[in-house]
């Protein structure tokens, strides 16, 4: 719930801990059985972190939210506040 962050367009999923071929993994599944269009960023120092792009970012939260704690929905939900 918390590896991750909203950018000006999108979201990045913290995947740093991951070797590129298991961000890519999770990348490819996330757009071909959830329709979710995201990429992989590579850092400067050879770290993998998917971004999702704008238009994906509510079918993202559609699909987490059932198990995100409620105290958590501010992550995902701009409308809600921080507890």
């Amino acid at each position: 719930m918390g590896d991750g962050g909203w950018t000006k367009t999108g979201v990045h999923l913290a995947t740093h801990s991951f070797s590129y071929d298991e961000v890519n993994l999770l990348k490819n599944t996330l757009t071909e059985k959830y329709g979710i269009e995201c990429s992989i960023h590579t850092t400067n120092k050879n770290q993998h972190r998917i971004y999702i792009f704008t238009k994906s970012v509510p079918k993202m939260i559609e699909l987490v939210k059932p198990y995100f704690h409620e105290d958590f929905y501010y992550k995902i939900d701009k409308s809600f506040k921080k507890p």
